[in-house]
C-alpha cells in the first residue's frame, strides 16, 4: 500500500467515525427530546436550543457524509446512483433537512404559543416528529448495517417506508391517547379523564413550558 493510499484510508476511517458519532448523538438527542415533549416537561428555550444543535449535527452529517462518498467514488459523485445504500442514506438526510426547516419555521412557534392547536396543526406536529425520529434511526441503522450492503434499492426503500409508517402510526396513537399535552384535543372534544394542560412561564423566564396537571 502506498503512502498516499494509507493516508486516504486513515482520513476515511476518521470521517466514518465522526459521521457515526454525529448520527448516534443526534438520535439520542431526538429520543430524549421526544420523550420530554410527550411528558410536557420541556420549555420553549430548550426546544429552540435543541433545534439549533440538530442543525449543527445535520451540517456535520452532510459534511462528513459527502466527504466519505467523494473518497469512495474517487470524486465522481454521479456514480452514487450505482450504490443503493448511499443513495437511500442521502435521501434520508435530505428528508431530515427539509423536516428540520419545517420544525424550525412552523412547529416550534406553535408548540410555544400557549394555545389550543387545531386538528391540522396537531397532525403536522405528529408527522414532523415521526419523520425526525424515524429518519435519524434509519440514518444510524444504514450507517452500521454492513451485512445489508448488498441490498438492492427496492429493499432499502421498503425498509425506509415501513419504518416511517410505523413511526407515524405510533405518533398518531400517542396523540390519540391525550398523553401528549401539546396535542390534546380541544376542551369540548375531550373525555372527562383526559389530561388537562396548564401553560406557565418557565423558571428562566425565557419561554413557555407545558405540563400535565
Amino acid at each position: 500500500m502506498s503512502h498516499e493510499n494509507f493516508m486516504l484510508d486513515g482520513i476515511r476511517m476518521l470521517l466514518v467515525y465522526a459521521h457515526l458519532l454525529l448520527c448516534v448523538f443526534a438520535l439520542q438527542r431526538v429520543l430524549v427530546t421526544d420523550w420530554r415533549v410527550l411528558r410536557g416537561r420541556i420549555g420553549r428555550s430548550e426546544l429552540e436550543r435543541t433545534h439549533g444543535l440538530m442543525i449543527l449535527l445535520l451540517a456535520g452529517l452532510w459534511t462528513t457524509g459527502l466527504a466519505i462518498i467523494s473518497i469512495d467514488l474517487s470524486g465522481q459523485i454521479a456514480l452514487i446512483v450505482e450504490r443503493p445504500k448511499a443513495l437511500v442514506k442521502l435521501g434520508i438526510v435530505v428528508l431530515l433537512t427539509a423536516n428540520g426547516a419545517v420544525i424550525g419555521r412552523w412547529c416550534l412557534p406553535r408548540m410555544a404559543a400557549g394555545r389550543q392547536l387545531g386538528v391540522s396543526e396537531r397532525f403536522l406536529l405528529v408527522v414532523t416528529g415521526a419523520l425526525s425520529t424515524a429518519g435519524w434511526a434509519l440514518a444510524a441503522f444504514i450507517g452500521t448495517a454492513r451485512p445489508a450492503a448488498a441490498w438492492a434499492l427496492p429493499q432499502w426503500l421498503l425498509l425506509a417506508a415501513v419504518v416511517l409508517m410505523l413511526a407515524l402510526l405510533a405518533g398518531l396513537a400517542l396523540a390519540g391517547t391525550g398523553r401528549w399535552p401539546l396535542l390534546a384535543a380541544p376542551a369540548g372534544m375531550r373525555s372527562p379523564r383526559a389530561a388537562t394542560v396548564e401553560v406557565d412561564r418557565g423558571n428562566d423566564n425565557t419561554g413557555l413550558a407545558a405540563r400535565v396537571v
